[in-house]
């Protein structure tokens, strides 16, 4: 049985994935927070569809346009929280490569997300390829 928090999850990562990205940022809560954990460029804690937009532009740009994500396991943990594990790749134009396993934590409340979190099995490889 697919619950409201699952489909409205699994329809962020359709609109990511086709690169929709105002698609995915329409799943986003007003007050959203997106978080990702260290120093790189691309880490930190993100507020509102905006300021996550302004990120997701700037990992295209940093990637070249060649960061792809892929979600291998979606799972509906009750009240809202919705959980995923992924692969993300991407390849700098010098050749340097990222393959990073990552987890994702959905807080889903009011048809919105209001939170989504990651946690990043790799975090000096993440660090280093995006402050290359």
């Amino acid at each position: 049985m697919t619950t409201e928090a699952l489909a409205i999850a699994t329809s962020a990562w359709d609109a990511w994935m086709a690169g929709d990205i105002d698609g995915f940022l329409a799943t986003l809560a007003d007050d959203a927070v997106m978080t990702l954990p260290g120093t790189a460029p691309t880490s930190g804690t993100f507020h509102g569809p905006a300021e996550v937009g302004t990120w997701a532009q700037r990992l295209f740009e940093l990637s070249g346009g060649t960061i792809d994500g892929r979600v291998e396991t979606f799972g509906d943990a009750g009240d809202g929280i919705v959980l995923t594990s992924m692969s993300a790749r991407a390849t700098r134009g010098d050749g340097k490569v990222l393959d990073q396993r990552i987890l994702q934590r959905f807080e889903i409340d009011g048809g919105k997300i209001r939170r989504l979190d990651h946690a990043l099995m790799d975090i000096e490889g993440w660090h280093e390829f995006w402050s290359g």
